[in-house]
């Protein structure tokens, strides 16, 4: 395998994740299988599931295995701040929108990230039960 890499897709996911975690993927001198291990170490923004369209209700009670992960981050801190500026940019866009289908649409997004939860990606309960 060349030292540089040729990013196929896999690769390309562990840069991206490399780099949100403050990873330097270049001067890293490991296998892609082993950098991935390594860079899913961090905190997940987690979506609760809603199913069969953008307005049906979202599971809050699904278990978290079943959560979509939106984004992922370097420490928690980051990813509630993050949380906070989407939910602040979504209520300005709904501000500013006079469809009301876009301003449900808009709230609908920002309940889930009102109910949003960051959590550790080594968080057993993300693999769900056994």
């Amino acid at each position: 395998m060349r030292e540089d890499l040729d990013f196929t897709p896999s690769h390309r996911f562990v840069k991206r994740t490399c780099i949100t975690q403050g990873i330097s993927f270049k001067l890293m001198k490991m296998k892609p299988r082993h950098a991935a291990n390594f860079a899913l170490l961090g905190w997940y923004l987690m979506i609760a599931p809603h199913h069969g369209g953008i307005l049906k209700p979202f599971d809050f009670n699904a278990p978290l295995s079943k959560w979509e992960k939106s984004e992922s981050y370097a420490s928690k801190a980051d990813c509630e701040q993050a949380r906070s500026t989407r939910i602040s940019e979504r209520q300005d866009k709904s501000d500013e929108i006079n469809s009301r289908k876009t301003k449900r649409i808009l709230q609908h997004a920002i309940d889930g990230l009102q109910h949003g939860q960051c959590i550790s990606a080594d968080d057993p309960r993300l693999k769900g039960s056994p």
